[in-house]
């Protein structure tokens, strides 16, 4: 059972917010590991909540979500260190409210926001190219190849 923590007010209820008051921890495992891919799983949707997602996908996780926002499984040997992790979170309130911290300075958008904030972003980077040399180069296969035959697609390299 998790805290009473209260969930952010003004914020229109919807589905998860049944995690605000019976979890601590939500898993969002990708069903993809391809770098870049990241979905809605483990970012605004969560976020939005009080509780620590445990993440498991390929992406830098540092470019998507706030630091100390969650746990991710790529940073742990094996499960049994995740699950030790879990277990002293769970039981110390002091260290779970930590990965609550980075609210007092970012927020978590609704999609459409998050759509608005993407939009403006192309702009920002079409205008500055030189400070984003972040290059695929074949679209077709970020795009569209998953698996073992993929270059940006792998299996799991954590436990």
């Amino acid at each position: 059972m998790a805290w009473n923590l209260k969930p952010v007010a003004g914020l229109k209820r919807d589905c998860f917010d049944v995690l605000d008051s019976r979890y601590k921890f939500y898993l969002s495992f990708e069903n993809s590991l391809c770098d870049d891919y990241v979905t809605e799983k483990s970012l605004h949707l969560v976020l939005r909540h009080n509780i620590v997602p445990i993440i498991r996908d390929a992406s830098n996780r540092t470019l998507f979500s706030p630091p100390k926002s969650y746990l991710d499984t790529k940073d742990f040997r094996d499960v049994k260190l995740l699950a030790t992790r879990i277990k002293s979170m769970s039981n110390n309130f002091d260290e779970y409210k930590k990965y609550f911290l980075w609210k007092k300075y970012f927020s978590a958008e609704t999609t459409d926001g998050v759509l608005q904030s993407i939009l403006c972003n192309i702009c920002k980077r079409l205008h500055n190219q030189h400070k984003y040399k972040r290059i695929y180069r074949n679209v077709a296969d970020f795009l569209f190849s998953r698996g073992k035959e993929s270059s940006i697609c792998h299996e799991p390299a954590d436990f």
